[in-house]
């Protein structure tokens, strides 16, 4: 009996210190992507101003990508849903040629973006924020938020 009171409090004890560091964590909360690329990358006021112009101005784009990208996905989807009747084979591979597509030139201006951002900086900094964001670029999958950190 004594062995189950002692796991019980040693369970209660335990659960406060998760309490208490999920607490912390939350009174903490992340920095957003400037913040993090100020801190980061040693950005001058300039930099980081510019660097925000340059975020600005990308959005729509990278919003219009995002929008062309779910809509070809969401055809490409039905076509290979449909089975009553099939699609014709030229059309769904039409499908495919233009998701791919609108996925390439998403990924291109993308990095056309990064490498806009990184000319921002010093050519160490710019070199090592390319290091950093490239692989995350290559790996990523199109239609979804590009997270830097």
């Amino acid at each position: 009996m004594k062995r189950w009171l002692w796991l019980l409090g040693l369970a209660f004890v335990a659960g406060i210190i998760a309490f208490a560091i999920t607490r912390r964590c939350l009174d903490h909360p992340m920095p957003d992507e400037m913040t993090w690329l100020r801190e980061e990358f040693s950005l001058t006021p300039t930099q980081a101003a510019s660097i925000e112009q340059l975020n600005t101005a990308y959005e729509p784009v990278c919003a219009d990508h995002c929008q062309r990208i779910g809509a070809a996905r969401r055809r490409l989807h039905d076509l290979e849903t449909t089975t009553n009747p099939p699609p014709a084979p030229t059309e769904l591979a039409a499908a495919q040629t233009n998701w791919q597509a609108l996925c390439d030139e998403c990924t291109a201006a993308t990095r056309g973006h990064l490498e806009a951002i990184a000319a921002q900086m010093s050519p160490e900094q710019g070199k090592r924020y390319l290091d950093l964001v490239g692989p995350k670029l290559t790996q990523r999958n199109p239609g979804k938020p590009f997270g830097l950190r």
